[in-house]
């Protein structure tokens, strides 16, 4: 094929069933980025704003022919990503691919599905990147890390590759897309962002504690992208589309204080519009609060779990005083 020609065609369905807020998915959004970079065609299926019925799906289907179908599904979008690809399935023989943080958590659940033919796991843009680029050559590999496949009656369960411990290599997400303006006005004039990835923390409800157990030994858990590199997506975003406020969706965003300081003036400088961040009691000072507040945050989302310290610690392990909660909460009213 010639430079810049479009390879594999790759229909991406975001199956999302949540009503408010209203948010596209990153992961999708990065894995679009990759992919028509590596100068493959992509369509979106999203069921966000309007649920597609069979007739609209089989419409989709037909007119774009796709060579792959990648789905991401959480636990209570995976009934919509059955429908919508068992639609799918039924117009075109095609292999698809279910990734997110079900297929993570139970790959399983997902293969036993006739629908899905392999579950992606974890961070896995770079396998299926791999996966798209073998069927192009009209081959099927089996052996991708981070992918569980069908092959006839058995499934052949591929490891876990190590964690990228550079996340200022992946493109920036392809909100394009997704028709990304009318996110912003459905969710009150607010753009979301990611600037890390992972958590140290290990509360007992949470997820990130079995993202953990799955990731041991391979590598860093918790990464930071460079402030320089979040502000410049950021600007990419506030110049293409009109937004009023940011938030930004990482676990706890004030754990390392050099960062924080360089981000209240970085963010100041070049940014200067009004954020929302989550932090936690015991990984967020009064001095965060300061720079946060002068760069312009307007909420900073902490939660307690519970006011009973048995239940928060010994059962939810958030390992957190009462004294440490009230003067966390004091040094946020102060500012």
């Amino acid at each position: 094929m010639g430079e810049g020609t479009s390879h594999m065609k790759v229909l991406l369905v975001y199956p999302n069933i949540v009503e408010t807020p209203k948010d596209i998915s990153l992961g999708l959004a990065i894995i679009s980025s990759l992919l028509k970079k590596h100068n493959h065609k992509v369509k979106l299926l999203d069921s966000t704003f309007h649920n597609p019925n069979k007739q609209e799906i089989e419409l989709i289907t037909k007119q774009f022919d796709p060579d792959l179908v990648a789905v991401t599904a959480a636990t209570n979008d995976l009934e919509n990503a059955i429908r919508i690809c068992k639609i799918i399935k039924n117009i075109k023989l095609v292999p698809i691919i279910c990734g997110g943080y079900h297929a993570t958590i139970s790959p399983q659940d997902i293969l036993d599905q006739d629908c899905f033919d392999v579950a992606a796991i974890g961070e896995a843009e770079q396998s299926l990147l791999e996966f798209i680029n073998t069927l192009e050559k009209k081959e099927y590999n089996y052996k991708i890390n981070n992918l569980w496949i069908k092959k006839e009656k058995e499934i052949i369960k591929n490891e876990i590759s190590s964690l990228n411990q550079d996340l200022n290599s992946l493109p920036f997400a392809d909100r394009e897309i997704f028709d990304y303006q009318k996110y912003i006005d459905a969710n009150r004039g607010l753009a979301t962002f990611m600037s890390s990835k992972g958590c140290p923390f290990q509360c007992s409800y949470c997820i990130n504690k079995v993202l953990m157990e799955k990731y041991k030994g391979k590598g860093k858990y918790l990464r930071f992208r460079s402030i320089d590199n979040l502000v410049k997506e950021i600007k990419q975003v506030t110049n293409n589309y009109k937004v009023k406020e940011i938030e930004f969706y990482d676990d706890t965003f004030t754990l390392n204080k050099e960062r924080t300081k360089e981000f209240a003036e970085k963010y100041k400088k070049e940014i200067n519009i009004p954020f929302y961040i989550n932090a936690r009691v015991n990984a967020v000072s009064k001095q965060d609060f300061k720079l946060l507040k002068k760069a312009g945050c307007i909420r900073i989302s902490i939660g307690i779990e519970s006011g009973d310290p048995y239940i928060r610690n010994t059962i939810l392990k958030r390992n957190q005083t009462n004294e440490q909660i009230i003067n966390t909460f004091k040094w946020a009213r102060e500012e």
